[in-house]
């Protein structure tokens, strides 16, 4: 039994795995957002006296963004970053399924993020145009983060399909062809890419018009253009 124990740590041991890269990138930037955001909500709520609805949905974003971590842990405790053929069978349906919750968290805080930024930029705007497309965007992305977690939750149906195993083949199922999903994601990673575009280049028209001297202008751009990240 210790001999059969020991050639099991043994083949633990030498199965490849990126697990851990996983979790050190992922709690870094984790840790970061942690503090930038916490920075800015105190700066905003205790030092300015001026907390408002983007800090509040910048708030939201950072919770969804912690609980996203916790699903990566599960994930990788489930396999992530091995090979498909080194992940345990009794591990599949917890990865298929935290998997899945990340992307319920992940696709509802960068909505909030893009959200947030719109309302930030609406303090700075000073046309009735910049308001207007500020609104839209603010809008478009709502109602585009509802469109893509709905997307998601309806893939399969009942969901439940998408994380235990061979549910997905049975007759009172119904899960998407890996073709249509490829197309919605495809179609989704466009408008996305877009919209992160829109957001970077946005803050160029709303310095410019700002009447400030030009070492204010310099450093508010550069903050906002942050995004290109």
């Amino acid at each position: 039994m210790a001999a059969a124990t020991l050639s099991t740590i043994e083949d633990e041991r030498s199965v490849e795995s990126n697990g851990e890269y996983i979790l050190v990138i992922t709690g870094t930037v984790m840790g970061i957002t942690f503090v930038v955001v916490s920075l800015r909500l105190y700066i905003r709520q205790v030092m300015l006296k001026s907390f408002s609805i983007d800090d509040a949905i910048i708030l939201v974003a950072l919770i969804m963004a912690i609980v996203s971590m916790v699903c990566f842990v599960g994930m990788v405790q489930h396999g992530a970053g091995r090979h498909p053929k080194d992940i345990k069978p009794q591990w599949k349906e917890g990865l298929s399924y935290w998997t899945y919750m990340v992307g319920e968290f992940t696709l509802t805080g960068i909505g909030l993020v893009k959200i947030s930024v719109g309302f930030c930029l609406k303090r700075f705007a000073q046309t009735p145009a910049q308001h207007r497309f500020l609104w839209y965007i603010i809008v478009f992305s709502a109602v585009f983060m509802v469109y893509s977690v709905v997307m998601l939750n309806i893939a399969c149906i009942p969901i439940r399909a998408m994380w235990v195993p061979g549910l997905s083949a049975a007759p009172t199922y119904k899960c998407q062809s890996a073709q249509v999903l490829s197309i919605i994601n495809t179609v989704n990673g466009v408008i996305k890419v877009l919209t992160d575009i829109i957001f970077c280049l946005l803050p160029i028209p709303v310095v410019l018009a700002l009447r400030i001297n030009r070492r204010a202008r310099v450093t508010l751009f550069l903050i906002l253009s942050l995004g290109l990240l």
